[in-house]
C-alpha cells in the first residue's frame, strides 16, 4: 500500500493568493512578470542562451517554481513544468549551474522597480537579519556548523544574511550572502570552470568576509546600484561598531538591539566622564525611573551618551553622540512590568523620540517574522 502523499506546505502569502476564486495564477505571474518588464532587465544583468529555450523563459520557470516553494526543480518540472513551457529541466539545471549568472545583479534591479513603484511610503528601513538553512549528508559541500537562534544549537548548515527594505506596506529583499564558517567546513568536491567568474568570487567571499563585512558590501551596492532608505535596522548580532561607523557614513539612522555585553558608553556627570556599561548604565540612571510609553505596553527610559567607534587603542577615539532607550514590557492582563526583563536599543540619532525609536524597529518584524507570528509583549 503506498503512502499518503505529503501535501507541499505554501508560504502564507502565497496560500491566501492562491485561495482567491477565479484565479488564474499562471496570468497572474505572467502579468507581473511583464508590468516589471523583467526580460529588459535580465538583458541589462546580461544573461544570454546561444540556442535551446530562450533564457527569459527559462528564469520565468525558475521563479515560478522558487515561489510556489515547492521541494526541487524535478518535482515542479515532473507536476507543472508543461504547463507553463515545454522546456526539459534540463534547461533549469544548466542556467542554475552556470558560474557567469548575475543573480545579485538582476535581483537588485528587480528590487529596485519594486520599490520605485511603491515609493509612497514616507518610513523605509534597511534590515539586515540572518537564518540557517540545515542541510543533512556527512559529505554534503559548501555547509559549515552554524549555530541557530531558534534551535539554539549548532547545526550542519549554510547561513544566510539578507539584506531588504521594509517600509509600511511591504519587504523587499534587495541582496543575500551565504556565509561559511571555519567551524566543521565541508570542502567543495568540485573546481570552478573558470575562477574569475561570479559564482567562484562569491564562494570565496562567503569564507573569507565576516559578516559584518558582508553587511557593509551589501548595503554599499544597493545604495549604488539606486537604492535608498532613511533607517537601517538590525539585532545584537549585527549591532557592531564596524557597522554602526557605516551607517553614519551612508547617512543612515541605526536602530539596533544592543548586547548587555561589556561595551562602555561614556556619560558626563557633574563635570566628570565616566565609562559604564549597559547593566552599570541601567543600575545608576534606569532603574527605578521608568516612563510609560503611549498606547503600547511598554515602558521606557532613554538615556543620551557618547560610544568610541574605534575597536583598537592605536586608533584615535572616535567619539559620537547616541541615545541608549531601555525597554521593558507591561503584562497587560496585571498591569505590571517586568522587573529584571529589559531589552536595551541604540539609535544613532539621539534627538529621536522613544515612540519613534520603537516604531521604526517594528519595520524589521517584517522580515524576522515573515514565518512566525510575534509574541504582541516581545521587544525582540
Amino acid at each position: 500500500m503506498n503512502s499518503p502523499t505529503k501535501k507541499v506546505a505554501l508560504p502564507s502569502l502565497t496560500a491566501d493568493l492562491l485561495s482567491q476564486a477565479n484565479l488564474n495564477i499562471d496570468n497572474t505571474f505572467s502579468s507581473t512578470w511583464k508590468r516589471l518588464n523583467v526580460n529588459s532587465m535580465l538583458l541589462q544583468a546580461k544573461f544570454s542562451k546561444r540556442s535551446g529555450t530562450p533564457v527569459g523563459e527559462v528564469v520565468f520557470l525558475l521563479m515560478l517554481w522558487v515561489w510556489l516553494k515547492v521541494d526541487s526543480v524535478a518535482m515542479f518540472s515532473k507536476d507543472a513544468l508543461l504547463s507553463f513551457s515545454a522546456a526539459k529541466k534540463d534547461a533549469l539545471y544548466d542556467l542554475i549551474n552556470r558560474e557567469d549568472a548575475d543573480w545579485r545583479k538582476l535581483q537588485l534591479l528587480m528590487a529596485k522597480k519594486v520599490l520605485k513603484a511603491n515609493d509612497k511610503s514616507k518610513l523605509s528601513a534597511f534590515v539586515i537579519d540572518d537564518s540557517v538553512k540545515m542541510r543533512r549528508g556527512k559529505k554534503m559541500p559548501g555547509i559549515s556548523s552554524h549555530f541557530d537562534h531558534l534551535t539554539a544549537r549548532c547545526v550542519m548548515g549554510q547561513q544566510i544574511v539578507t539584506l531588504g527594505v521594509a517600509n509600511d506596506e511591504q519587504f523587499v529583499p534587495v541582496d543575500n550572502e551565504i556565509f561559511i564558517s571555519q567551524s566543521k567546513e565541508q570542502m567543495l568536491d568540485y573546481k570552478f570552470n573558470d575562477g574569475r567568474s561570479i559564482a567562484a568570487k562569491r564562494y570565496q567571499q562567503s569564507k573569507q568576509q565576516t559578516k559584518p563585512e558582508m553587511v557593509c558590501d551589501m548595503i554599499a551596492r544597493a545604495i549604488r546600484a539606486g537604492i535608498n532608505a532613511d533607517y537601517f535596522l538590525a539585532d545584537a548580532w549585527f549591532a557592531t561598531k564596524h557597522i554602526l561607523k557605516m551607517t553614519i557614513e551612508h547617512s543612515l539612522v541605526a536602530v539596533v538591539r544592543m548586547k548587555k555585553n561589556k561595551m562602555k558608553y561614556r556619560i558626563v556627570e557633574k563635570g566628570v566622564n565616566h565609562l559604564l556599561c549597559a547593566k552599570e548604565l541601567y543600575k545608576q540612571h534606569v532603574k527605578g525611573h521608568w516612563q510609560t510609553l503611549n498606547n503600547v505596553p511598554y515602558q521606557s527610559k532613554s538615556v543620551v551618551v557618547e560610544l568610541n567607534l574605534t575597536s583598537s587603542d592605536k586608533e584615535p577615539a572616535q567619539w559620537v553622540k547616541v541615545k541608549l532607550l531601555f525597554v521593558r514590557s507591561i503584562d497587560e492582563a496585571k498591569q505590571q512590568a517586568s522587573k529584571h526583563d529589559w531589552a536595551l536599543f541604540l539609535t544613532t540619532d539621539y534627538q529621536l523620540e522613544d515612540e519613534k525609536i520603537l516604531e521604526v524597529y517594528a519595520l524589521r518584524w517584517g522580515l524576522k517574522f515573515t514565518s512566525r507570528k510575534p509574541n504582541k509583549n516581545s521587544v525582540s
